[in-house]
């Protein structure tokens, strides 16, 4: 992992990451999502100044100031989050002119949502971020909300070359972000828009069991039936406490990836053998001890038995132990494996750092 942390004042810090062995994206919503949990354990205000710039420029407070770390005078009006700000170490928007800044529009909000949620429910105080940038969340979620139950074929992190219509991961990560953003209206005392937000969410979860279910698991799109994927989106709803989904849900899908275990592990989803370290570790923070063990020794096996002697990959194939062709090591998608630890486990206290603590980890 790679990054800078800036600062415009001594309360505003900025961190710009850097997309280790891949495009060298200058922060990228979708690499650091995966190591949130990471974050979020250990100081929640790394999420924080990642977020800052992000929001920074989707509000357009980023050009005709010397100061900014943005040096072109971009307008941005889209109604859902950039994907990334530049190739690192500028974050010169060098994306805009190839047109990829855009590039993951469910992916990207969602994620942003999410994040900021967790920072906003984060102990110590609210960060002043919540309302400055609250015009901004309210438009993410909204765009959730009218394009997030059934997305159209895009690209996503799982699928950055393309895309897969009716994606029932992706959507139920749009559904969790719609609740995450119920929770920031909580943070602020806005509790009619909570309500409001939270029952969509609730309803959105609802029609999704209903249009990925393929009987004894939930499909890895809403039209192909027999299809499976890893439904790893499903951690932040134990992490925000938003329970949209169902405890039938965990169950019917738990069971479907045990069926499919491969060698090394699990599998991404039915079209391919690859797995993802990253979200593995993130599905592996809500199975019970048993599952959770017979998944470590598979990645055990994976460490010791694969050729490839690199660092650590999150991208690999759960059959024969490869990379994958684009050769991921060593990015912040590792960051992941601390999921069960956040989710389980109280995080230290470390003065004057803020941690984030799921809501049954409080009493």
């Amino acid at each position: 992992y790679d990054g800078k942390l800036g600062s415009k004042t001594s309360a505003q810090a900025f961190l710009f990451s850097k997309g280790c062995s891949s495009a060298g994206h200058t922060a990228s919503v979708v690499d650091n999502f995966p190591a949130s949990p990471l974050f979020l354990y250990y100081n929640v205000d790394a999420i924080s100044a990642f977020l800052r710039p992000i929001l920074m420029f989707a509000n357009n407070e980023t050009y005709g100031d010397f100061l900014s770390p943005f040096p072109r005078n971009i307008t941005y009006s889209e109604p859902y989050c950039p994907h990334y700000l530049g190739e690192y170490p500028d974050a010169g928007l060098q994306c805009w002119e190839k047109d990829e800044c855009n590039s993951m529009p469910i992916e990207a909000t969602a994620d942003v949502l999410l994040m900021f949620a967790a920072a906003s429910l984060a102990e110590k105080k609210v960060p002043p971020t919540v309302e400055d940038y609250f015009a901004i969340l309210t438009r993410f979620a909204e765009y959730l909300i009218a394009h997030g139950l059934d997305p159209v074929a895009q690209p996503s992190f799982d699928y950055p070359k393309g895309g897969v219509a009716h994606d029932a991961n992706l959507a139920m990560k749009a559904i969790i972000g719609i609740g995450a953003y119920a929770k920031i209206c909580a943070v602020i005392g806005l509790h009619e828009c909570e309500t409001a937000y939270g029952k969509t969410a609730l309803d959105y979860a609802s029609k999704w069991m209903k249009m990925a279910d393929d009987g004894e698991h939930y499909r890895l799109a809403y039209d192909q039936p027999g299809s499976w994927s890893l439904k790893y989106n499903l951690l932040w709803d134990q992490l925000l406490g938003t329970k949209l989904f169902p405890a039938e849900v965990y169950e019917k899908e738990i069971l479907e990836y045990r069926r499919r275990t491969e060698k090394y592990g699990w599998p991404l989803d039915s079209s391919r053998t690859v797995s993802n370290l990253g979200w593995v570790g993130w599905v592996d923070a809500f199975v019970n001890e048993t599952v959770h063990y017979e998944l470590m020794a598979k990645l055990l096996h994976w460490v010791q038995e694969t050729p490839e002697r690199v660092p650590l990959a999150d991208s690999y194939d759960a059959v024969d132990g490869f990379q994958n062709k684009l050769k991921y090591q060593a990015r912040a998608q590792v960051g992941g494996l601390f999921a069960r630890l956040l989710l389980r486990n109280p995080p230290p206290v470390r003065e004057p750092l803020r941690r984030f603590v799921p809501p049954w980890l409080k009493h």
